[in-house]
């Protein structure tokens, strides 16, 4: 489970202790947040999704489905790109290809400041901040989300500010095994807010 900028793995406890009653369940906290050290150096997508390969590696974990939420959502895109043979299944939840999907307008940055201003009041390191950022500026897929061939679901909600509903639609037309949910009235936490709605969405569409 690969969370959204900012935020410790403790914000995924109710929709992991649903999902932990059918499967094994890996929390991770990008390098600056939770329990995990500020980098040494500045990252990139793909250098975060190296660490990830690696922390797979330590667990003994050979194949994974792989969960992205928001800002994870780009780390699972470069996940699936990067290391294919490790993930069976991807669900990308409330996220975008990046640089050329479409960008929330003027007014959804006042939730994203207030949502910023949250995320640091749980001890999110400014620097660990900064560098998520910094991973992900200039990014995109579109040059090669149609290589990545994993099952995938993309799933978020018609009134997401910050993840305007466009984004899922691009990002399900360049995925060859892509299956689109839009979600009526739900915004960008609906996967933190709605954790039952969530789990069965996603377990649903993992299956055994």
């Amino acid at each position: 489970m690969l969370n959204g900028i900012g935020s410790r793995m403790e914000v995924w406890q109710s929709l992991a202790l649903r999902f932990a009653a059918e499967r094994a369940v890996v929390l991770v906290d990008a390098p600056g947040t939770g329990d995990s050290p500020v980098p040494r150096r500045p990252l990139r997508m793909p250098d975060l999704a190296g660490l990830v390969a690696g922390l797979l590696d330590v667990l003994d974990l050979e194949r994974v489905d792989v969960l992205g939420y928001s800002w994870g959502g780009l780390l699972a895109q470069q996940f699936a790109r990067d290391e294919p043979a490790r993930v069976r299944r991807l669900v990308l939840a409330s996220t975008t290809p990046g640089l050329g999907g479409r960008p929330p307008g003027p007014w959804a940055m006042l939730p994203a400041l207030s949502l910023t201003t949250v995320l640091l009041r749980q001890h999110t390191r400014p620097l660990g901040y900064a560098a998520q950022l910094y991973a992900y500026t200039g990014w995109t897929s579109l040059p090669w989300l149609h290589r990545v061939r994993h099952p995938t679901l993309v799933v978020g909600g018609s009134k997401d500010p910050l993840v305007p509903v466009q984004n899922l639609r691009v990002l399900a037309s360049r995925l060859p095994h892509a299956r689109l949910e839009i979600l009526p009235d739900a915004g960008h936490l609906w996967l933190l807010e709605r954790p039952d709605q969530g789990a069965a969405i996603i377990s649903g569409f993992l299956g055994a």
